[in-house]
């Protein structure tokens, strides 16, 4: 089993690579046949863009392992106890609602850090290029201080993600220990519950929220997806001879 999740996370980094080397070159090539990016737009497509989409594979192949898991873990739940796995279904509905919300509030906050991250870059491109003056006139105290509120801005969204995205991916376990412990602690479910139906059960809702998690990352990414497809079809026209 360890041989397979060796060569599988083997092969995924791969096929993330080649995607990114080739996101990569396009975007070289679009440089030089367009010869009107600033660098701040170079610098940030090229190198910065292009891992947030080939990213997008990564999780989704890791949506579909999830996917898997959690057919197999219910096949066996429903063919060992169809009336208790049918209650857990219903949980499993209610938590649609939730996790719903925490998706679209992660995204929200990606397209947030996606905005101001490209603003950084049109920060420390402006300071490089009039950094002689910069000093001349000794601002160089209030242009770092004018980075930093920038970097704090970018910060502040990106933990505001990350913060929906795991509290998304951690629901469907938490939910489920807290309903095994009201069961057993306050019913008498304990001699009804077997050690393997317990034990599959809450692989079952951990793959629910690796399911979750993946969703979250798919979304993620669909962020700098849409904004490189915006870019890739507002073309201008091709200015080669432009120096």
């Amino acid at each position: 089993r360890f041989v397979f999740v060796y060569f599988q996370s083997y092969i995924l980094k791969v096929l993330e690579l080649r995607v990114q080397t080739n996101l990569k070159s396009y975007l070289l090539e679009e440089v030089f046949d367009k010869s009107n990016y600033s660098m701040a737009d170079a610098y940030f497509y090229i190198n910065d863009i292009t891992g947030h989409i080939s990213f997008f594979y990564t999780a989704l192949i890791g949506l579909l392992n999830s996917l898997i898991q959690t057919l197999g873990f219910l096949t066996y739940l429903i063919l060992s106890d169809t009336r208790t796995i049918v209650t857990f279904g219903i949980g499993a509905i209610v938590l649609v609602y939730p996790s719903k919300y925490f998706v679209k509030k992660s995204r929200e906050f990606m397209d947030k850090a996606y905005k101001i991250q490209k603003e950084s870059n049109y920060e420390i491109q402006k300071i490089v290029d009039n950094m002689f003056l910069i000093k001349l006139l000794k601002k160089d105290r209030e242009e770092i201080n004018n980075f930093q509120n920038v970097i704090i801005k970018l910060n502040s969204s990106l933990l505001n993600n990350h913060k929906y995205g795991a509290i998304n991916s951690f629901l469907p376990s938490f939910v489920t220990m807290f309903v095994f412990a009201v069961l057993i602690g306050f019913f008498n479910f304990a001699k009804i519950l077997t050690l393997d139906f317990i034990g599959v059960t809450l692989r079952l809702f951990q793959s629910i929220g690796l399911i979750s998690s993946s969703i979250n990352k798919l979304v993620n990414s669909q962020v700098h997806i849409k904004y490189f497809y915006l870019m890739d079809t507002n073309k201008n026209m091709l200015n080669k001879e432009n120096y």
